[in-house]
């Protein structure tokens, strides 16, 4: 998680080290669970 974390804290993928292909798929993982966890949170109306 701790790649995740710097990623979002605008390290980029090059001083990490990363492919981009693997930045792109941290990524889109980081807003799943974002979205997710929105419609986990969110009330039912």
């Amino acid at each position: 998680m701790k790649l995740a974390y710097e990623l979002a804290y605008g390290k980029s993928g090059k001083e990490l080290g990363l492919h981009p292909t693997q930045v792109g798929r941290i990524k889109d993982r980081i807003l799943r669970y974002l979205i997710e966890g929105e419609q986990l949170f969110r009330k039912p109306k």
